[in-house]
């Protein structure tokens, strides 16, 4: 269950900032979660 959540975090991410790789999404998620 957890892949579908992250996985549509991503997207949910990529679907307002769509100039970031894959790279810079990662390291918001890292930062921002607790």
């Amino acid at each position: 269950m957890a892949t579908a959540i992250v996985a549509g975090m991503l997207f949910y991410i990529k679907s307002f900032h769509k100039n970031w790789g894959i790279t810079r999404i990662k390291s918001t998620i890292m930062t921002s979660g607790n």
